[in-house]
């Protein structure tokens, strides 16, 4: 390979941004309440940019796996042998992570109009971090291969 693909050069962003995001909540929830919506605007900022740029990752994940046969164009979904079961692995979790993304985002604009429960959208946004970089783990074992220690080297 002469050069880096783009998915991997851009997946880094929404797992860093969401799981800041989660961070700025714990802030919010731990500093005093003059602090308060200083914090959650941060995590609100934080969610929206990784939102924004999940689209691109999930388009140049899907791009990439075609270009190396992973991925039949037609099928919704790859096959389940596909780098021996991973892809389908972290495609599902992508799917559910944007999902959790999504609403925790939709969550987010809910506690701003009427003060829900902070640590009720603290929760949704970390299972939404947690999600986003078990997947992006799943993507690494694909790119790099199996840890040394289960190889044996």
């Amino acid at each position: 390979m002469d050069r880096l693909p783009f998915h991997p050069a851009i997946n880094p962003f929404p797992v860093f941004t969401i799981l800041m995001a989660s961070s700025c909540l714990f802030m919010a929830l731990i500093r005093p309440e003059s602090e308060r919506e200083e914090w959650v605007h941060r995590s609100w900022l934080l969610l929206l940019t990784g939102l924004a740029v999940l689209p691109f990752v999930l388009l140049t994940g899907r791009t990439w796996s075609l270009s190396m046969g992973f991925w039949p164009r037609i099928a919704p979904w790859p096959p389940g042998q596909a780098a021996h079961g991973l892809l389908r692995l972290h495609v599902i979790g992508a799917a559910l992570s944007t999902a959790l993304i999504l609403l925790s985002t939709y969550a987010f604009w809910r506690y701003q109009r009427a003060r829900g429960s902070l640590w009720l959208l603290f929760v949704l946004v970390l299972s939404a971090a947690v999600l986003t970089g078990y997947t992006a783990h799943l993507g690494g074992e694909m790119a790099f291969g199996e840890p040394a220690s289960e190889t044996g080297t």
